[in-house]
């Protein structure tokens, strides 16, 4: 019997894993910042929509474009779609990633914003990336190609 259970468990899995939706944006532009010169520090502001409930072991993976500087220690604020904020665990996983540790994920409408994040010195930036997963490794929802921001120079003394 336990065989039996086991199999199922795995294609139950991956059936909800093949079933993965895309994350979308509640805004246009999806990602803002607060100062779009090249190479100033600032805090960015991504509007999101997830799709899919995560009732235990919730995670939100970002990661921000090539060039960007993202400082070790993540200062981020989530606004959840009951317009309460909570600032929970986030830590830097890579050179550009941040992973956000949620204990549950509703659908709605969500505003992440970090602070203290670089601008590239670049015109345009490329995608930044998003995905939730449960338990860390399995992937719920994604977007490869969530947006991107047009920067100007940094201004003259």
């Amino acid at each position: 019997m336990k065989p039996h259970f086991l199999s199922l468990f795995i294609l139950l899995l991956n059936v909800f894993t093949l079933q993965s939706a895309f994350i979308n944006s509640i805004s246009n532009p999806p990602v803002r910042a607060s100062s779009l010169n090249q190479n100033y520090s600032t805090e960015y502001f991504l509007n999101i929509y997830f799709p899919s409930l995560i009732l235990i072991n919730g995670h939100i993976e970002i990661e921000f474009p090539f060039l960007f500087q993202i400082p070790s220690s993540c200062a981020l604020t989530i606004i959840n779609p009951k317009g309460f904020l909570s600032q929970p665990h986030c830590e830097k996983i890579s050179e550009l990633k941040y992973l956000i540790t949620l204990g549950k994920l509703i659908p709605g409408n969500y505003t992440l914003i970090f602070e203290n994040i670089r601008n590239p010195a670049l015109k345009e930036t490329s995608n930044f990336k998003i995905k939730t997963y449960m338990n860390r490794h399995t992937l719920i929802d994604s977007n490869e190609a969530f947006g991107s921001v047009k920067l100007t120079d940094f201004p003259c003394k």
